[in-house]
């Protein structure tokens, strides 16, 4: 019969025991940058570089969300600050109908390249039978609830920054049949409260979709949701609890990011990754244990969660990002789920990942489990 027992190391006894453990402090060849190698002299609490070569171009906090930013190529989207500029929407001549209440539809395009006689390629675009409400930043009403027809074409889609500054809405309605919400719909609506999503039909929640909705606190995602970009929910400083169904396939960086009032949050049981800062300035955040399908943590993932006392590291995590514990001020228990030879050999931790700031090491405790006969 086997039984764990947990072998606690102290930080501050590492480079004693460089010999035997590799670890971050230990100046190891784990990819860790040692203190003592640092090209900037030493401030205490220094503010934390911005993340690198993430997918969704992380800035510096209080940078301003990029009106361009396109999930898909990979760049652009910020952690968001209290600027922005207004994207100037450029589908005024395209086929659709403005409504009397201030919303616009237009009609989805599809882009074919056609060849001419000269040769040359150039692109022309065929009209389906499906529109995208384009602009409802004019709506002055409290509610309103997404047309999924209109004229005998459906409504599928949530365009980008079709409601961005809308300061009168309360509450969006979403119903059945609207299968994508667009870059920054939503951001910026700061009465914004409530979001209801009806049936099973939206796949996509673009980046930024919602950021800056600073009074929203409550929000179902349905089990048909398969994907949500980058700071979908970023500056959602009201949202306490939020919950994610495990059929999402496709997460991007700070999704959380400076969700203040985020208390509560289970991870989905079927998630690899936890993407970066995507609980930054999360500083009411519970403690949490990740579950064993997490393989690695982003750069930053949960920089500044002042409230971690401690956290739990299961032992199919292969990848510690880097700075992934900065800010994180009351952290002082880390248990890893499994042996010190593979917490030495078996994650590889990016430089600074166990620092309290970029040039101050963290006063904590790791808690490894052994196994005996």
């Amino acid at each position: 019969m086997k039984f764990k027992k947990w072998l606690i190391m102290a930080a501050s006894l590492m480079t004693a025991s460089c010999m035997l453990f590799s670890f971050a402090a230990c100046g190891d060849n784990t990819g860790d940058v040692d203190p003592n190698e640092q090209e900037e002299p030493p401030i205490e609490q220094q503010d934390p570089k911005p993340p690198e070569n993430q997918g969704g171009g992380l800035k510096p906090p209080g940078s301003s969300i990029d009106p361009d930013y396109n999930p898909n190529n990979g760049g652009g989207a910020s952690s968001g600050g209290d600027e922005h500029t207004h994207y100037q929407k450029d589908d005024a001549d395209k086929p659709g109908v403005d409504l009397d209440n201030g919303i616009k539809l237009r009609v989805i395009l599809n882009e074919k390249y056609v060849q001419g006689e000269d040769g040359e390629s150039h692109v022309e675009y065929e009209e389906t039978d499906e529109y995208y409400l384009s602009d409802g930043d004019n709506f002055k009403g409290d509610t309103y609830t997404i047309p999924t027809e209109y004229n005998g074409k459906k409504v599928t889609t949530i365009g980008k920054y079709a409601f961005e500054d809308n300061t009168s809405i309360k509450k969006i309605i979403i119903p059945e049949g609207i299968v994508t919400i667009e870059t920054s719909a939503f951001s910026y609506c700061t009465n914004l409260e409530e979001v209801e999503i009806q049936g099973n039909t939206l796949t996509t929640i673009g980046g930024s979709a919602f950021s800056h909705s600073e009074k929203l606190s409550k929000i179902n995602i349905p089990e048909s949701v398969k994907r949500l970009d980058a700071f979908v929910f970023a500056h959602c400083k009201a949202i306490e609890e939020i919950t994610l169904p495990n059929t999402i396939e496709s997460i991007s960086d700070g999704l959380f990011y400076e969700c203040r009032g985020l208390v509560h949050f289970e991870i989905p049981t079927n998630w690899k990754e936890i993407p970066g800062a995507m609980f930054g300035n999360c500083n009411h955040l519970e403690p949490m244990t990740l579950p064993a399908s997490v393989e690695e943590i982003g750069v930053e993932a949960f920089y500044g969660c002042k409230t971690f006392d401690k956290f739990t590291i299961p032992k199919t995590l292969k990848v510690l990002g880097k700075g992934c514990f900065l800010a994180c001020s009351n952290l002082k228990d880390i248990y890893y789920e499994g042996t010190v030879d593979e917490w030495v050999n078996d994650v590889e931790k990016g430089p600074q990942w166990d620092y309290e700031s970029y040039s101050q090491m963290r006063n904590y405790e790791l808690h490894c489990a052994e196994e005996e006969a």
